[in-house]
């Protein structure tokens, strides 16, 4: 069985021990994958509705409107 590669710099990435970075090959690859996630560089695919625009606006105006209340 082989195993793939580390999706961030394309070397060999086999989990050798308990704190392994895997399916990295190393803590730099997975903090790299890590910061993409947080800066929205990954996204995943979908379509977004009107619905959802409504309901995230409803929750952000039910959120400030509690801070301000207390």
């Amino acid at each position: 069985m082989t195993l793939p590669p580390c999706p961030i710099c394309k070397r060999d990435a086999a989990p050798n021990a308990a704190d392994s970075p895997f399916p990295f090959c190393s803590p730099r690859c997975r903090m790299a994958d890590l910061g993409s996630w947080l800066d929205g560089s990954y996204r995943i695919a979908g379509t977004r509705t009107v619905d959802d625009d409504e309901e995230l606006l409803e929750s952000l105006m039910a959120a400030a409107s509690e801070d301000g209340s207390s």
